[in-house]
This record gives C-alpha cells, sequence and structure tokens, in this order.
C-alpha cells in the first residue's frame, strides 16, 4: 500500500510507524487535533473512503490510527466518530477492508460478520442446499466434496450449530 501526500509525495505504507508529514512525523509538537490528523490520512472516492494510514500487519492489513498510546482500528474509529458508538463488530458492507465511509460501516455479529466475509465459501443458498441434500439421504462426506468444505462443518450447519439463522 502506498500513502500519498498532499502536494503528490508518496511512499510506502510502513506497518506500525506513525504517520508521517513530509519525512517528520505528524504527532511530535505539532498541534492538531485528533479528528484532523485521522480525516487527513483518508482518500475519499465517490463511493469508498480509503485509509491511506499504517496497517495493522500484513496478513490482517485494517487500518490503524494511534490516540494518546491507545491504537484504534481506522474504520471504527470512523464510526465512532459518526455515531460516538465503539460495537464490538463491524461488517464492511463494500468489502473494502481499507474503506473508513461509515455509510458502509454495519455493526454485526462476530457471526455475522464471519458469514458475509470474502473468506467465507458457503452463502445463505448454499446453506439451504446442504440441509435439503442431507434431508433426502446424501451423506456429510459427500455433501463436503460437492461444497469444498470439511464433513465436521457440515455436521455444525445440520445440527444448527453453525448457520442456524437460516
Amino acid at each position: 500500500m502506498t500513502v500519498v501526500f498532499q502536494g503528490g509525495q508518496s511512499m510506502p505504507a510502513k506497518i506500525g510507524t506513525p504517520f508521517l508529514k513530509g519525512n517528520v512525523p505528524w504527532n511530535k509538537g505539532l498541534a492538531i487535533n485528533n479528528t484532523e490528523m485521522f480525516w487527513s490520512q483518508v482518500m475519499k472516492t465517490n463511493s469508498c473512503w480509503n485509509w491511506t494510514g499504517g496497517v495493522r500487519s500484513k496478513r490482517h492489513p485494517y487500518g490503524t490510527f494511534n490516540i494518546n498510546g491507545k491504537r484504534w482500528l481506522a474504520h471504527r474509529y470512523s464510526y465512532f466518530l459518526s455515531t460516538g458508538k465503539t460495537p464490538k463488530t463491524l461488517d464492511h458492507l463494500c468489502r473494502n477492508i481499507l474503506c473508513v465511509n461509515p455509510k458502509h460501516l454495519e455493526c454485526v455479529s462476530s457471526r455475522v460478520n464471519t458469514q458475509r466475509g470474502n473468506s467465507a465459501k458457503l452463502s445463505s443458498n448454499s446453506i439451504s442446499v446442504i440441509r435439503q441434500l442431507y434431508e433426502i439421504g446424501r451423506n456429510q462426506p459427500y455433501i463436503a466434496s460437492l461444497f469444498g468444505v470439511g464433513q465436521w462443518q457440515i455436521s455444525r450447519i445440520i445440527n444448527l450449530k453453525q448457520w442456524n439463522n437460516i
């Protein structure tokens, strides 16, 4: 990911480093409030508002923002600024994890967030089909092979221990 500064200067975003203005850390002696500093690291487009500051890690590249030593996930801070609430789990409706547009964020349970995620192999339609196949006599390993998941996951779906809201 690349950070583009006002004036067109760009540099790669470094994990775990403070936001830089020029080549000077922005949090060193400058009188600027947290909200201004946060929004200066957002590039707004017609739909998504993309975070251009630091990210959590290469494996989980969610934007991060530090305030008085506390690390915030950028999308959670944006939602807080918009609503005054800090929910446990937010879902990116646009599926862009660097988006901080509060209109693209929805407060959901962890389970719903996981089910909706890009890495989820199964959709709500798939769940219905899995249950129908089981009801007509197909065995769990066969169903698992059709959907590219483990037999244990099919068992949890059939026994309503997973995806029980469908």
